[in-house]
């Protein structure tokens, strides 16, 4: 079983790399958050979260290395701040749609 957990999380770290499934950016402005055009974007910050959770809650110093990206903890930390709380219940929505049309029955490969 812990084997299969670990190859699952190596499989989903992987993931994280690729881009997200749903345009995030496009998910903040529908809830009506408001950011400027910068390395941290919606999109990008909450790849770094996603990315600091997969990797057992790595320090931000040590995250940076792990997204291969130059941002300091201080900017990082801004920026998570300021995501509206609605958007990430808008993304588990719009992840969760995709993963049910995916499961369905019927559909292929399920």
């Amino acid at each position: 079983m812990a084997r299969h957990l670990r190859s699952a999380l190596t499989h989903v770290k992987a993931q994280v790399s690729a881009p997200l499934p749903v345009d995030v950016d496009q998910l903040a402005a529908d809830v009506g958050h408001e950011w400027r055009e910068r390395l941290l974007t919606p999109a990008a910050t909450v790849r770094l979260f996603l990315l600091q959770i997969l990797h057992g809650n790595v320090a931000i110093t040590a995250l940076r290395h792990i997204a291969q990206m130059t941002v300091t903890a201080s900017s990082y930390c801004e920026a998570r701040a300021r995501l509206p709380l609605t958007l990430f219940a808008q993304l588990f929505d719009a992840v969760a749609q995709q993963v049910a049309a995916i499961t369905a029955p019927g559909v292929d490969g399920a």
